[in-house]
């Protein structure tokens, strides 16, 4: 076997032979890299999946948007046709309702109306509220409408007068009972649709509003002047402010010709000029306690079926009172107790004692309570 010192001078001897210079250089190793660089293949792009990639994403894109649309689709509502504001300047309409309502008066006949207002749109039908027949007029002012088409009751409501068709419309309407009422429509300065009705009891109101009376000077209900004109023995039409002053004895109740009888606010402030009214007697229906205490000469009141009794302790308030009459009381039993603390009244009568509580209080306060008819 061969010693290492003879294998170090077999080397020498076969690099004399070839030479000491390295067969293989640096600059050889990085061209043979830089070949096999270039003989690795470029990737393949398959157009195929690309493709069908892309539809896919445009197809889920496009079923998204029909999917939204129609979710949506029921919450979508159509514009309302834009209403062009072409109405009748405002000074025209507000000088014709001032026209009318100084000259047409409650319970003019249609010859009457017709006189002042000429031929106008006949029509008739029957009232909602009972049925009864009616015939009727209306007039239109100003606007586009031709005049023989008529408005009400059709279209009634703002978008003929906003868009100039018609500046007002006034309507007459009479029942077979020899009642009427009229009402008047337009749009107010603020292009509100507003109405003034004048009812057959004379009173008109515009909207909610209560503007007067065209049939009695007082500017109250007709129940309100029929009541007075009862206490007075005077024509209704003919009772003043000045009438109220004289009354001192006044009995009030439903009334039997005028529809829908109540007291308003108006009728209570006439009440509040009553300053020597010293008798009030109230059936079937009563005052606010509010309006009563203003009765500061008042010595006798009754109640007779007047309905609930409350607040009965504002009596106190009126020290003129001596008396106080109470029949057909609703609810029972009333606790009476609470006029003890009246410094003016002597007798409370009651038709049935039954129908009362706290008697004994007021016997302590030196009231007498006693039962009508008893002796």
């Amino acid at each position: 076997m061969p010693t290492s010192n003879q294998n170090n001078n077999l080397k020498k001897s076969f690099d004399r032979y070839i030479g000491v210079e390295p067969l293989v250089k640096s600059t050889d190793k990085e061209k043979f890299h830089d070949w096999l660089q270039h003989k690795k293949k470029k990737p393949t792009r398959h157009m195929i999946p690309r493709l069908a990639t892309a539809l896919l994403v445009v197809l889920l894109v496009g079923a998204m948007y029909l999917l939204n649309q129609t979710i949506e689709q029921p919450n979508q509502v159509e514009n309302p046709p834009v209403v062009e504001n072409i109405r009748v300047p405002f000074e025209k309409v507000e000088e014709k309702i001032n026209q009318i309502m100084s000259t047409y008066t409650v319970g003019m006949t249609k010859e009457e109306v017709t006189a002042l207002f000429g031929e106008g749109i006949p029509y008739e039908g029957q009232s909602e509220l009972d049925g009864q027949p009616y015939e009727a007029i209306e007039y239109q002012f100003f606007g586009e409408r031709d005049g023989d088409d008529l408005l009400h009751p059709f279209m009634d409501g703002e978008e003929p007068y906003i868009n100039g068709e018609i500046g007002l419309n006034f309507n007459i309407i009479w029942y077979e009972n020899d009642r009427s009422f009229a009402f008047i429509n337009y749009l107010d300065e603020q292009n509100e649709y507003t109405r003034i009705q004048f009812g057959s009891d004379g009173q008109i109101h515009k909207d909610n509003e209560f503007l007067g009376n065209a049939l009695y000077q007082l500017d109250a209900t007709e129940y309100f002047v029929e009541s007075i004109a009862t206490a007075l023995g005077k024509d209704a039409k003919a009772v003043t402010e000045e009438d109220l002053l004289r009354i001192e004895a006044l009995t009030l109740k439903p009334s039997s010709s005028v529809y829908h009888a109540n007291y308003m606010e108006q009728d209570h402030n006439y009440f509040k000029k009553m300053e020597n009214l010293t008798s009030l007697a109230m059936t079937d229906m009563q005052l606010p306690i509010e309006v009563v205490v203003h009765f500061k000469n008042l010595t006798t009141l009754t109640y007779d079926n007047s309905g609930v009794l409350a607040k009965l302790e504002e009596l106190n308030k009126l020290e003129s009172l001596e008396e106080i009459i109470l029949k057909e009381i609703y609810n029972q039993p009333l606790d009476i107790s609470v006029l003890a603390e009246s410094n003016s009244i002597r007798t409370i009568k009651v038709d049935d004692l039954e129908t009362v509580v706290g008697v004994e209080k007021l016997e302590e306060a030196g009231i007498t309570v006693e039962e009508i008819g008893a002796e």
